[in-house]
Order: structure tokens, then C-alpha cells, then sequence
């Protein structure tokens, strides 16, 4: 955030650069020492990504394509491309006004089908309110038909224009042709394995905000070691290790400045820091630094240790 930003560049004014792997603290003239050499705290500037979004799409860990006796359609096509883009899976687009009979008749008797929820499940399906839209997006999508239904691929890009008929036998067939044309006949990764993945990635971001480091380190970096998580998943969870490691480094560097001015409040802030990063690979460093100033005195040179990090 802006806060520990501001404080890494207070601290970093206050500390000695010493090349690509070394900060050092202290006197310009002080004689060589051996430096604390860190195992897992980065010495580089932050590096957290600003265009990948910290958290996820709220509804990801609990949807599912099909609700009651009848397929559940999304309501937003831009949170539905998001969905496809992580599920792997096209979108099947439904546009229609309120109180439409041609509507009500598909509501009733194609969208209730089993085998139209079953297949439904290899889509996204997003349902759109027409009248919501500006008159000329109106225009545009019902000039292709209406009712409104095609598939889409994620990146909104139409594959196919669905029956609307509400003959469930023809909406069958034609939703089949749909997802061939889609290429969403093969496999697909499970939308219960997608939620759990999903819900085990909302649990470490509970986890980082709420203070408890160790549990979100441990969650992220199992997301990420597992390689079963989407790209939309893996991405925030490396990003979520970034925080954490760009926050430790942080705390370290704080103490580092207030070292040369206030030893007492150095070693506050390092105790702080060691208990906020209890139980992460971060809390050897901070507890290390700690030690050598109550040894020396001082805050110590700092530089990366071979294979760390």
C-alpha cells in the first residue's frame, strides 16, 4: 500500500546501497563486517504488480451453472468472460426483455431441461436484460435475433447462434453444435475443483488481512506447487507471496533507518515484524537481524545468501 511504500523509501534513503546484493547500514567509514547474510527476505525494490487484482471475482468460490431445477445464468457479461477465461469454458449469451412470452416459454421449458443444464455446465451462461442495455446495443444484439442466444467464446468473440424454439430436443442439438464450434467438447476442469480452488484462495486472502502470515504463505505457495489452479488463481497467489515478502522487507528496512538514530525503536520494530511473520520463511531473517543488533549494537550490513529466496 502507499503507507509501507512510503516507508521503504524513508528507510532506503536512510541505508547504504551497496551493489545489486548488499544493503548496508551504518557510518560511510565503519570498517568491514560480516554481513547478515538473508535467506528469504528480497533486497530488491517491491515488485507486486499492480495489474494483477489482489482478490477475486466474489462469486467464484460458490458458483455453479446450474441452481434448483434450472440452469443459473450470471447477470453481467463481464463477469461472465472473467469466469470463462478461469473455467476454460465459452459463454452462452441469453438476451431477452421482461415479460416476453417467447422468453418465459424458453424459461419454463428449455432452460429446466436436464440434458439443457447438464450441457449448460460446459458453458458460462450469462442472461442479459435488454432493456438495460443503451438503445443502440439493443438494436445491435436483437438485429441478430431474438430472443437473444449465441456462443461465445471468452473473449466475446460469437461462435454459433442458438435454436430458439423452446423445443428442449432442438436446443439440444443446436447447444451441441455450440460447443463444438466453441472447441468445449474436451475436457474441463470440474467446477467443484474450480470453487475449492477458488475458496482456498478467498481463505488465504482472509488470512493476509487479518494478520495470520503463516496461514496465507502457506495456502499461496501450495496453490501455486500443486499446478492445478487456473492461471487466474496462480497469478494472485503469487502476487500474495510478493506482498508478504515485499512486506517483510519492508519492516526489515524500517528498522534498518531507525537503527542509526533509535536503537531501542530498531529493536521494537524487529520484534514486532518476527511475531507479525511468525511461521513464515521470513521470520528467520527478521529474528536474525534482531540478534545482531542486540549483539552489536547496530544494525547489520545486509546482503543475499547464495540459493536464497
Amino acid at each position: 500500500d502507499q503507507e509501507q511504500g512510503r516507508r521503504v523509501a524513508a528507510a532506503a534513503a536512510l541505508l547504504l546501497i551497496g551493489g545489486a546484493t548488499g544493503y548496508f547500514a551504518g557510518r560511510l567509514g565503519r570498517a568491514r563486517e560480516e554481513p547478515l547474510y538473508l535467506r528469504a527476505i528480497e533486497l530488491e525494490p517491491p515488485r507486486v504488480s499492480l495489474s494483477v487484482p489482489a482478490d477475486l471475482p466474489a462469486r467464484w468460490s460458490e458458483y455453479e451453472p446450474r441452481r434448483g431445477l434450472g440452469v443459473s445464468f450470471l447477470t453481467s457479461v463481464d463477469e461472465a468472460e472473467q469466469l470463462a477465461r478461469m473455467a476454460e469454458r465459452p459463454l452462452l449469451v441469453y438476451g431477452f426483455y421482461p415479460g416476453c412470452p417467447m422468453a418465459a416459454a424458453l424459461d419454463a421449458r428449455v432452460f429446466t431441461d436436464p440434458t439443457v443444464i447438464e450441457l449448460a455446465e460446459r458453458t458460462v451462461p450469462v442472461r442479459i436484460d435488454l432493456s438495460q442495455l443503451p438503445a443502440d446495443e439493443q438494436r445491435e444484439l436483437t438485429s441478430r435475433g431474438y430472443p437473444f442466444l449465441e456462443m461465445w467464446r471468452a473473449d466475446g468473440t460469437p461462435t454459433h447462434k442458438l435454436a430458439r424454439n423452446p423445443d428442449p430436443a432442438l436446443f439440444v442439438e443446436s447447444l451441441h453444435d455450440g460447443l463444438e464450434k466453441s472447441d468445449a467438447t474436451g475436457e474441463q476442469p470440474a467446477w467443484k475443483e474450480l470453487r475449492a480452488l477458488a475458496g482456498r484462495f478467498d481463505s488465504a486472502r482472509s488470512s493476509e488481512r487479518e494478520g495470520r502470515m503463516a496461514e496465507a504463505e502457506e495456502t499461496y505457495r501450495a496453490l501455486l506447487d500443486e499446478g492445478l489452479a487456473p492461471a487466474a488463481i496462480a497469478e494472485r497467489a503469487a502476487a500474495g507471496l510478493r506482498r508478504l515478502s515485499d512486506e517483510a522487507r519492508a519492516l526489515l528496512l524500517e528498522a534498518g533507518a531507525a537503527a542509526t538514530r533509535d536503537r531501542p525503536l530498531a529493536l521494537r520494530l524487529l520484534e514486532h515484524a518476527a511475531e507479525r511473520f511468525a511461521g513464515t520463511r521470513f521470520e528467520h531473517d527478521l529474528r536474525a537481524a534482531l540478534e545482531r543488533i542486540e549483539r552489536d549494537g547496530r544494525f547489520p550490513a545486509l546482503a543475499m545468501a547464495p540459493n536464497s529466496a
